[in-house]
């Protein structure tokens, strides 16, 4: 049950009711009582990604642009990471594959546990998460390095190319996604050429 309070004339939410920009809502689940027949897999909210129950593409876009924006406003520093997977020469890896999906569920696991409540975490491509670190401090900034080095350490079969950038006065958060894009892009043709 969702509780209201009543402030200078407008109605807010209790926390209770609310989520963190971390973790998307929840499939609601139907009610109790008996069943007589199985029902049909829980589908996840649109902007929820199945595999991992973080947000999908258009879900973190969702979510991380008015967090963004305040950060603009208010001139609060804020930071975008990416981590992109894949396999050292020409194979691709595939999500799907049992294996591939395990380490995207751990991986959509640890980011959950390594980021603060206010990051804003979204699998954004097949093989690749976004964090959004609004407000972001040298804590937060490490906790980046924190998910690369844990991830390097417990994936033999994928490589990951992990790419943060700031954001720049002026720019947009499409802005930041394509430096970001840019950024572990060299990253990872770095790591191909050692």
């Amino acid at each position: 049950m969702r509780t209201k309070a009543r402030t200078n004339g407008q109605i807010s939410q209790s926390p209770q009711s609310t989520q963190n920009a971390q973790n998307p809502p929840k499939a609601a689940s139907a009610g109790g009582g008996e069943q007589s027949e199985p029902k049909a897999p829980k589908r996840q909210p649109a902007g929820i990604d199945e595999l991992t129950g973080v947000w999908n593409r258009s879900g973190f876009v969702a979510a991380a642009t008015p967090m963004f924006r305040s950060c603009q406003r208010r001139d609060a520093p804020v930071a975008l990471a990416y981590f992109d997977f894949y396999v050292d020469g020409t194979t691709i890896p595939t999500p799907g594959d049992p294996t591939v999906d395990r380490v995207l569920v751990a991986m959509s696991e640890l980011m959950r546990k390594a980021f603060r409540a206010s990051d804003i975490v979204g699998r954004i491509d097949p093989l690749r998460f976004a964090v959004l670190l609004p407000d972001c401090t040298d804590e937060a900034l490490a906790a980046v390095d924190g998910v690369r080095t844990l991830t390097d350490e417990s994936t033999s079969q994928l490589k990951l190319a992990a790419g943060m950038v700031r954001n720049v006065a002026g720019g947009t958060l499409d802005d930041l996604m394509f430096t970001a894009n840019e950024r572990t892009k060299q990253i990872k043709r770095e790591q191909l050429a050692e």
